[in-house]
């Protein structure tokens, strides 16, 4: 990820996104370890170091709103730019 951060930073946007993985191989509780999703957006949209708490939702409207498409009607999140 490094080499292409360094290789392209200037042109592109990086969102990354992981999975939450749950806790002792189980999904569904309602503590942090089932529900946090580490999430990274690296780029001319957002503020370098910033903590911004957002939903696996906002996802794909964030990204449509890069590429500068309306999100669809159906899509619960919203952009968080």
């Amino acid at each position: 990820l490094k080499k292409l951060y360094d290789k392209y930073k200037d042109e592109y946007t990086f969102v990354i996104v992981s999975d939450h993985a749950g806790h002792k191989f189980r999904y569904g509780s309602d503590i942090p370890e089932d529900i946090t999703v580490p999430m990274f957006f690296i780029g001319s949209h957002f503020e370098k170091g910033k903590e911004i708490d957002c939903s696996i939702l906002d996802i794909a409207p964030t990204v449509a709103k890069i590429m500068g498409f309306s999100p669809v009607n159906e899509w619960e999140g919203s952009s968080i730019i």
